[in-house]
């Protein structure tokens, strides 16, 4: 019987190659599409590209990690399907008005999100929580001299935000008037001490979100999407520029009272009191942090409203103790105190860190736990199949 063709369109996000190696699990045949588009929404020689390859190879599927509209504009012609899965948010392709193509087959890790783009595309938006590569996971091999090497109390994987902040790339606190300056500035700080609930996109109105525009002064966005001014305002702004603040702020708290290892491209200036690691390699290296961290901690940013991040899944496939912010769909995936603990405020961080450090069988059962979950429910095999199983039933 002949094999069931994927052709997958690949831009460097994290994690394709446990996706492609997901599809293929499920019995797919799958070939990578790697070549960039100028851009993601025009390219003729792009679209001249994959819809050559695409009229040729008898593809059942065209598959992309995040929401491609230059992929969706030849699929539409080309009737064929397309299946996109987000792994980040926010996503700002989304606000396309391709997204409403009847090619495209959209899968949400975020509940929240599907809530806002179902009504964009009826039928063709599903939620999808993501997964890990647990096969990955057990080749890895941690020596002694590694052991030492990443063995420590606690530690932090991915950015500070402070190179991603538009607030602060945008120089807001010098460009906003007092009185904006200071309402936004609230608002941040009033998020900061929620946790659990994102309610910026609330609070934030479209005339806010306008007069904030003209101080920003960012470029338009193109004829052929959404108006994303409010969106913007509320993840792009403020919703990054809390991320950052809550990062800096809890890790240096973190910092102050245990060895924190950082391993992050941000400056190092902003947490001295951390050990700074640089970089570590995502499919080698980072899976050894998270097995001789004693905790590992997980701030999801907070463009995230409800879902689970994929560096949650990432840690307890890997062996890792998790030490995490609360988001509202965790608890349906695992059983706090169980396979995982959260911590509710910073006070709540520190104490959780000091009791899980004196308490090691505990924390290493959490840890076993939480491990055994993720290899038996949430591998990228089984959410492919999940994904495949909704295309059955909806073509």
């Amino acid at each position: 019987m002949e094999r069931r063709k994927v052709l997958f369109c690949s831009w460097n996000i994290v994690g394709e190659k446990d996706v492609i190696a997901g599809i293929k699990e499920c019995g797919f045949s799958v070939d990578m599409y790697g070549d960039k588009p100028v851009s993601l929404d025009y390219d003729v020689q792009y679209m001249r590209g994959i819809s050559d390859i695409l009229l040729k190879g008898g593809y059942h599927y065209c598959f992309s990690l995040n929401f491609i509209p230059i992929v969706s504009r030849v699929c539409q012609i080309l009737h064929i399907p397309y299946i996109s899965w987000s792994v980040d948010c926010p996503e700002f392709m989304l606000f396309s008005k391709t997204l409403s193509n009847s090619c495209n087959y959209i899968f949400l890790f975020d509940k929240d999100m599907v809530q806002k783009f179902s009504p964009r595309n009826p039928g063709h938006v599903f939620y999808m929580p993501l997964g890990t590569n647990m096969k990955r996971w057990d080749e890895i091999k941690v020596s002694e001299q590694e052991r030492k090497k990443y063995q420590t109390e606690v530690s932090f994987v991915g950015s500070l935000y402070t190179e991603k902040s538009k607030y602060r790339s945008y120089k807001m606190d010098k460009e906003l008037p007092a009185y904006l300056r200071g309402f936004c500035n609230g608002l941040v700080e009033a998020q900061l001490k929620v946790y659990g609930y994102n309610f910026l996109d609330d609070v934030v109105t479209e005339e806010m979100a306008q007069e904030f525009k003209k101080y920003a002064g960012w470029d338009d966005v193109p004829e052929d999407y959404e108006d994303v001014t409010k969106e913007t305002v509320a993840n792009d702004f403020l919703g990054l520029r809390c991320t950052e603040l809550e990062r800096i702020r809890l890790l240096q708290k973190v910092a102050e009272s245990f060895r924190l290892d950082l391993y992050t491209q941000s400056d190092k200036n902003f947490i001295p009191s951390a050990n700074y690691c640089g970089v570590v390699d995502y499919a080698l290296d980072m899976p050894k942090v998270f097995r001789c961290s004693k905790i590992n901690l997980n701030l999801t940013s907070k463009s995230i409203k409800t879902g689970v991040p994929l560096r949650i899944f990432d840690i307890m496939g890997a062996g890792g103790f998790l030490l995490t912010n609360y988001q509202q769909e965790l608890p349906e995936y695992f059983t706090i105190g169980q396979d995982l603990d959260i911590y509710e405020s910073e006070d709540d961080l520190i104490e959780k860190i000091h009791y899980y450090l004196d308490h090691e069988e505990e924390r290493i059962q959490i840890a076993e736990n939480g491990q055994k979950k993720v290899r038996e429910c949430y591998t990228w095999k089984q959410r492919i199949e999940d994904i495949m199983a909704i295309m059955e039933q909806v073509r």
